[in-house]
């Protein structure tokens, strides 16, 4: 969604114009209203992430490729991340849909595919796209799952009434600007094992970044692999 922001005069828009004015007076301030209209992109509700990377990816994904998006807030500021205490989430792109798995052993997800404890109907969105021939990733975490509407209690459907339910709301509230985060990026291929690259924001996927976390830049060429299409140029995230 985007909203419109103007920051000139609105003469020209109003056609409120003097009877001094020719008509080159007028294309001028038309232009300039032009000029000054600017988009600022509205942010959805809930968690917010992009990853811009200095590297394209070529798309689309073939069935034998993956590349995974994941970061960790280390909400109880122990220095290490913890499932119990902390919030983890990975994006997750193949040919199919993207996939987002919040949690690591009891994880919850809106597929139902094996490993996953809690199944919700939603959980966010994840995008990989191509700007100006770089890979960018956004990611959305919604404030709370949306819920599978269901007449039965069934095993794995998660409900309001769930522990875990309570738990995954509460560690959302939990994270700020100034939550400790690790985040990582890999991408592999099952056609040519050893073909495939990652990197994260700080030496280890184990070291906590601290600090504003708003926009946390990455060195260039700093990547493992044989691959360039996980080296990370930055990571942002926001909380609406």
């Amino acid at each position: 969604m985007f909203k419109k922001k103007l920051s000139v005069v609105m003469l020209a828009s109003l056609g409120l114009f003097g009877c001094d004015w020719n008509d080159d007076d007028k294309k001028a301030v038309e232009e300039a209203v032009k000029d000054n209209v600017t988009e600022e992109v509205v942010k959805p509700e809930g968690l917010n992430v992009q990853v811009d990377f200095y590297n394209e990816l070529p798309l689309p994904l073939n069935d034998q490729q993956k590349f995974k998006v994941g970061f960790a807030f280390d909400i109880d500021n122990s220095g290490k991340i913890e499932e119990e205490n902390d919030l983890i989430v990975q994006a997750i792109f193949s040919n199919e849909e993207p996939r987002i798995v919040v949690g690591d052993s009891e994880h919850l997800s809106d597929i139902n595919v094996p490993g996953t404890r809690y199944v919700v109907a939603d959980v966010g969105s994840a995008e990989l796209k191509i700007v100006d021939g770089k890979s960018v990733v956004a990611i959305n975490i919604l404030p709370e799952p949306k819920l599978i509407e269901s007449v039965n209690s069934e095993p794995g459907i998660l409900e309001s009434t769930d522990p875990m339910f309570a738990k995954y709301t509460q560690l959302l509230k939990s994270v700020n600007n100034q939550t400790p985060v690790s985040a990582f990026v890999d991408y592999n291929t099952s056609s040519e094992p050893g073909v495939e690259s990652f990197d994260s924001i700080t030496e280890s996927v184990d070291i906590m970044y601290q600090g504003d976390n708003s926009d946390i830049f990455d060195a260039k060429d700093d990547y493992e692999g044989i691959e360039n299409y996980a080296d990370i140029k930055r990571v942002s995230f926001s909380f609406n």
